[in-house]
């Protein structure tokens, strides 16, 4: 009888369980369908106040140094800093990646690539 008991247990325990994960994973989708808006919403903010077109020059440029360099594209801080920059000249290509080569970010994906 109380082998019975501890398998009744057991099963209630597991399904609990299964319950928070699918609980959990529902959490973890809708706040990931927000954070997708957000950016959605600050890349908007970000193109409409700097006037970048879905095909902009410097801006598929930028692109494919932070592809070169770090291995992902631009973000928006790198874009608000940089964009600008480029655009009034104060920044050549040469420069910015010369800056990027410079970082930590770039300096630890060099290190990991080593090992």
């Amino acid at each position: 009888m109380s082998n019975n008991l501890e398998v009744e247990e057991f099963k209630n325990l597991l399904i609990k369980k299964l319950c928070e994960i699918g609980y959990l994973k529902n959490e973890i989708t809708e706040k990931s369908l927000k954070i997708s808006k957000l950016e959605n919403l600050v890349n908007d903010l970000i193109n409409e106040k700097l006037n970048i077109l879905p095909d902009d020059e410097i801006k598929t440029q930028l692109d494919k140094i932070y592809q070169k360099n770090l291995k992902r594209s631009i973000d928006f801080e790198g874009l608000l800093l940089f964009y600008p920059q480029i655009k009034t000249g104060t920044l050549s290509y040469t420069d910015l990646e010369k800056q990027i080569q410079t970082s930590s970010e770039f300096k630890l994906l060099q290190k990991q690539i080593q090992t």
